[in-house]
């Protein structure tokens, strides 16, 4: 079902009641939403039912899931959202005209007025209860459980809660918008379990307006709005149901019950995602927070990036290919701290794969390489890959992806690609001078296995080579290819010559891209480069 009001010649125009539906969301609907109001004044949405689909998007278009359970706008005015159900779904309501600039605020500045009254919300990702701006809104005693974001404090908006009760959720209040008109929010008397950002941290100002100026109302406590949504919220089968809390008022007549969707708001949906847990390189993989992550092997381009949204990878990186892959969750960029944990099956490098977006990089990425390698997904977006070397049995934790809004989740990779002979869990031209200094007796190192780059239990000339190629990002495999020096076969023994002159100072820091003037058998230029380059000089 679509509803919609868009002017005074489409849609109905004034005193609109709608009450008890419950309508599930189409995923195949995506960017249409739910209903819709752009004219008209005297709104009620009173004891329906809205059910989405857990906030993923498994339609045909792959696209994340944009559409709202409401939305008022235009010049819509005068609306009451009380005793109904929001859940399973990645936005909520949105109330006020979607747009910031100097002429929308000159037009449409305090309005609409509005009421959320004794709503429950669950499982509704962000704006549960509402993205607000420009207009009055009053919200209380509404029950918002398992959320990331309640309140988007947006232009000039003034919002007033109170007795509200939130559980399960990390920001009650957002309000990091850089608008020339900042909203404004004040809360009393709520209750906040298990919450983050609860108070006013970002550009929202303080809201001094209060609606017993211009009504009055019944009010309860918290736990009392708790108890009383989750029991009396939602579509009723008898007009004895129904309970308006809020009006002190009962028996008004019911639309009558007459048929459910296919799934409730508390349901779960089903995991449809094979789940391994451990892998040859991956292993032992825990994730915090009941979140469903993946091990997979070989990955590939066309494979999917994550196990909640069927984004798939468009460009890999040859030395990426074929690499044991975990899947993580894309609601893992709400999460804060330690997402998961995993230990290194063998000697191997990790690899992270951020969203170019995130704008922060995670401290917890700030000891890893960044590899200057970039990975694409088929919804256009461009990742960056940072490595770090680990040991076998070494364990890593992965923690919070630095940003949620207009990103995606990290990505993790694992390949038996070795290289760190000097120990200091990355690879990079030091390595390489550490090596070739071993190779020509002027030195020792510090992790030799790390240097035996074709598992033959032998560190020689070929595993130099193989060590240049995979600097480059084209590293060979070990079981398929062995290298050919100055055209001697690999089967032969080989006495190879080095001068040492003028290379890298000995801390270097590693561009992503390495030049070696040498045999042309084992050298990789830049593409992009069109002179010859002169290592000596």
């Amino acid at each position: 079902m679509y509803f919609q009001t868009y002017n005074e010649t489409y849609g109905p125009r004034h005193d609109i009641i709608l009450r008890n539906i419950r309508i599930s969301h189409d995923k195949e609907l995506n960017n249409d939403n739910i209903w819709e109001f752009a004219y008209g004044t005297n709104f009620w949405i009173d004891h329906c039912e809205f059910v989405g689909h857990d906030k993923l998007n498994g339609a045909s278009t792959k696209l994340d899931d944009w559409d709202k359970f409401l939305n008022f706008k235009g010049t819509t005015d005068f609306i009451t959202i009380s005793d109904n159900k929001f859940g399973l779904h990645e936005y909520g309501v949105l109330l006020g005209y979607p747009a910031d600039d100097e002429a929308t605020y000159k037009t449409y500045n305090n309005h609409p007025l509005a009421t959320l009254a004794d709503n429950y919300y669950k499982d509704t990702h962000t704006r549960a209860p509402a993205l607000m701006r420009y207009g009055y809104f009053h919200s209380f005693n509404n029950y918002v459980d398992k959320f990331s974001m309640a309140y988007t404090i947006h232009t000039a908006s003034k919002i007033y809660a109170k007795n509200c009760y939130y559980s399960n959720g990390r920001n009650v209040i957002c309000d990091w918008n850089e608008v020339t008109y900042p909203g404004s929010y004040a809360e009393i008397e709520s209750v906040f379990v298990s919450c983050k950002r609860t108070k006013i941290e970002g550009k929202a100002k303080n809201c001094t307006w209060r609606p017993n100026a211009s009504y009055t109302y019944s009010v309860k406590s918290a736990e009392e709005a708790k108890n009383y949504c989750t029991k009396y919220t939602g579509v009723q089968s008898s007009a004895a149901n129904y309970t308006y809390a809020v009006f002190k008022k009962a028996g008004y007549p019911s639309a009558g019950y007459v048929t459910a969707p296919g799934i409730k708001m508390n349901e779960q949906p089903v995991q449809t995602t094979p789940v391994q847990l451990s892998g040859e390189l991956i292993a032992d993989l825990n994730t915090e927070n009941g979140a469903v992550w993946s091990v997979k092997k070989g990955i590939a381009e066309g494979d999917k990036l994550y196990t909640d949204r069927e984004f798939t990878y468009l460009a890999l990186p040859e030395l990426l290919k074929g690499a044991e892959c975990i899947q993580t969750n894309c609601d893992g960029k709400f999460s804060e701290g330690v997402q998961a944990s995993f230990r290194a099956g063998q000697n191997m490098t990790v690899y992270t794969a951020l969203d170019i977006r995130v704008e922060n990089e995670p401290e917890w990425l700030r000891d890893w390489q960044n590899t200057s390698m970039q990975i694409s997904s088929s919804n256009d977006v461009t990742f960056e890959v940072y490595s770090r070397c680990l040991r076998k049995d070494e364990r890593v934790t992965l923690g919070t992806n630095g940003q949620s809004a207009n990103c995606m989740n990290y990505t993790v990779f694992a390949a038996p690609h070795l290289g760190d002979v000097n120990k200091d869990s990355k690879f990079n031209v030091a390595d390489l001078v550490a090596m070739q200094k071993y190779l020509l007796g002027a030195g020792g190192l510090e992790d030799w296995q790390f240097g035996d780059m074709n598992n033959d239990e032998r560190l020689d000339a070929f595993d130099m080579v193989f060590m240049r190629k995979f600097a480059v990002g084209s590293a060979p495999s070990a079981q398929t290819e062995r290298p050919v020096v100055n055209n001697v076969p690999a089967t032969t023994t080989v006495a190879v010559t080095t001068t040492v002159t003028h290379y890298e100072p000995s801390e270097p820091s590693f561009s992503g891209k390495i030049y070696l003037v040498g045999d042309s058998t084992v050298c990789k230029y830049d593409s992009n480069t069109q002179q010859t380059l002169n290592r000596y000089g």
